[in-house]
C-alpha cells in the first residue's frame, strides 16, 4: 500500500466530486499517521527507516464484501426494471459515476470497489487506481477506465457494476464527457457483443435466484432423483458423483465470505475426469474435444426433472451446473 499516492488519488478524488458537483458519490477519508519501529521491526521489515507512514482509511456505514455488494446492486437492477419511478435516480447514479471516471481515470469499476448504499441513492469510492497496475489500462488511459464501466475491473464483465439497459446513455455520456466519438472507446461491434453478454448474465441470475426461490432449496441441499424419474445405471452413477461434486464444493465455501443463494447454488464440477470415465472408461481423461456432447443426454434429464436449473461446459472441458 502506498501511503502517499493514496493519499493523493484521494484528495483528487474529492475535488472532482465538488468541483463536477457529484452529489450521488461519497469518497471516505484517509489519514496518515507515522508509526516509530524498533529494531526487531526494522530487521522484519527489512529497512532502515525509524518509522513507516500507515493510512487509516474512515470506515463507513457500507458493507464493502464482495458478494453481498453485487447482490446489492442486483436487487436495484430488478427494481429499476420493474418500477419507473427507480429509472431516473439510477440513471444520475451511474452518470456521475461515468463523469468521474471519465474526469479520473478510476480504472478498477468492480463492486467491492464501489459499494452501494442501502437505500441506492450513492455509491462509494474505495481503492481508488487511477490505472498501471494490468496491461489493459496504463495511467492516464481515461478512454480505457472508461470501458471498464461495462467490463468491470479487468477483461471479464461479470464484475461490472453497471446494468446493460444503461450502457448506451452511459457510452454517450462518456464520449461526450471526454470529446471523443464513442467508437474511440470501444468498438461498435464488441461493444453490442458486451452488452448482449451483461444482459443475459443478469436475466440468468434473476431467473435463477427465482427459481430456487420456489423451490425451497437451501446451500447444502444434494440432488434427489423423483421416484418417476427413470435413470440408466450409468446416469445413476453419474448423478451420486456430480452429488459428491457438489458436496466438496459446499465443503469449500464454508470458509467464504457470506454470499447469496444463487452462488451457493451454482457448483463448476472440477472432478470431470472421474465423470468422464463413466462415459468413456477406456479413457483416463479427455482434454481436448467438446464434453457437452457426452453429458448432454442425462443433463438435459436432470433439468427436465427440475433437479437443475442450467448447465454450462467450457472451452477448457469444465462443467459448470446451477440447481
Amino acid at each position: 500500500m502506498d501511503v502517499e499516492l493514496d493519499l493523493q488519488n484521494t484528495q483528487a478524488a474529492v475535488e472532482i466530486v465538488r468541483r463536477e458537483n457529484l452529489s450521488c458519490l461519497r469518497v471516505p477519508r484517509i489519514i496518515r499517521f507515522e508509526v516509530a519501529l524498533n529494531e526487531a521491526a526494522q530487521r522484519k521489515l527489512a529497512t532502515e527507516h525509524t518509522s513507516i507512514p500507515v493510512a487509516f482509511v474512515e470506515k463507513m456505514d457500507l458493507e464493502t464484501r464482495y458478494y453481498y455488494v453485487e447482490e446489492l446492486y442486483e436487487q436495484y437492477y430488478r427494481r429499476f426494471a420493474a418500477a419507473p419511478e427507480w429509472q431516473e435516480s439510477f440513471r444520475e447514479l451511474f452518470r456521475q459515476l461515468t463523469v468521474f471516471v471519465c474526469q479520473s481515470g478510476f480504472w478498477d469499476l468492480k463492486y467491492d470497489n464501489l459499494p452501494l448504499s442501502q437505500t441506492g441513492d450513492q455509491i462509494a469510492l474505495i481503492d481508488l487506481d487511477y490505472g498501471g497496475q494490468f496491461d489493459h489500462c496504463k495511467p492516464g488511459d481515461k478512454k480505457c477506465s472508461v470501458k471498464n464501466i461495462f467490463l468491470g475491473g479487468g477483461n471479464d464483465n461479470r464484475t461490472a457494476v453497471a446494468p446493460a439497459i444503461l450502457f448506451d446513455n452511459l457510452l454517450e455520456t462518456a464520449a461526450n464527457c471526454l470529446r471523443v466519438p464513442e467508437d474511440a472507446i470501444v468498438d461498435p461491434v464488441e461493444f453490442s457483443s458486451i452488452k448482449a453478454t451483461r444482459q443475459a448474465l443478469l436475466e440468468n441470475h434473476f431467473s435463477f435466484t427465482e427459481w430456487l426461490k420456489e423451490r425451497a432449496r437451501s446451500p447444502d441441499d444434494l440432488l434427489v432423483a423423483p421416484a418417476n424419474l427413470i435413470l440408466s445405471r450409468l446416469e445413476q452413477d453419474f448423478l451420486v458423483r456430480l452429488n459428491r461434486s457438489i458436496r466438496n464444493r459446499i465443503r469449500e465455501r464454508e470458509e467464504l465470505d457470506p454470499q447469496p443463494l444463487r452462488l451457493l447454488r451454482t457448483f463448476r464440477v472440477e472432478e470431470i475426469c472421474s465423470l468422464m470415465r463413466l462415459f468413456h472408461p477406456e479413457d483416463y481423461c479427455w482434454n481436448e474435444g467438446p464434453v457437452c456432447p457426452i453429458f448432454q443426454p442425462v443433463l438435459n434429464k436432470l433439468v427436465a426433472a427440475d433437479l437443475l436449473f442450467s448447465y454450462q461446459c467450457d472451452e477448457n472441458a469444465g462443467l459448470t451446473i446451477q440447481g
